[in-house]
């Protein structure tokens, strides 16, 4: 069981002096932004030309190139081009003519069984890439508990090449 009753003071904590970026990590897209943000910042799809890690975001892929997914049954699977979104992000959110933030808050998803290399990467890529002070990864529907006040429902998270139904009990993922 996962307690998740304390997942309401990450949005109490959340305030306009150290920024919290908050990541949607889906195999289509990938949302962020800033907890202080109305919407997502960026939505970049997840897809990018085979072979080609340092291919800009936002950028249409050529027809007579074979897509390739970042992300895929939830979990990252090229790193490289991975490294290469979350810098870019990063420079998106933070350019380079203002000062970077002293303190870093990230909040990322991820689906409700990922591996434990999946979590290293993620944490790793955070706190040494990103220079993030503090980073909190649950699934989707966590948050989504959070938002309601519900200490009891079923959460249904539909992906786009995975699906989740989660129980919570309680504040508990049953």
């Amino acid at each position: 069981f996962i307690d998740v009753s304390s997942t309401h003071n990450i949005y109490q904590k959340m305030t306009d002096d150290v920024p919290t970026m908050i990541f949607d990590l889906g195999s289509y897209n990938i949302r962020v932004g800033l907890a202080t943000d109305e919407s997502p910042r960026l939505v970049i799809p997840s897809a990018f030309p085979a072979g080609e890690h340092d291919f800009p975001i936002g950028k249409e892929i050529p027809l007579d190139k074979k897509p390739s997914f970042v992300i895929s049954d939830g979990e990252i699977d090229d790193k490289d081009r991975a490294n290469f979104l979350f810098a870019s992000i990063f420079d998106n959110i933070f350019p380079s003519d203002q000062p970077e933030p002293v303190d870093l808050r990230i909040v990322m998803t991820n689906h409700p069984y990922t591996s434990k290399e999946h979590m290293k990467y993620i944490a790793q890529t955070a706190f040494e890439l990103l220079d993030a002070d503090s980073i909190i990864i649950k699934p989707p529907a966590l948050y989504a508990l959070t938002q309601f006040s519900l200490p009891t429902c079923i959460c249904l998270d539909v992906g786009y090449d995975i699906t989740h139904v989660v129980p919570i009990q309680d504040n508990y993922v049953c």
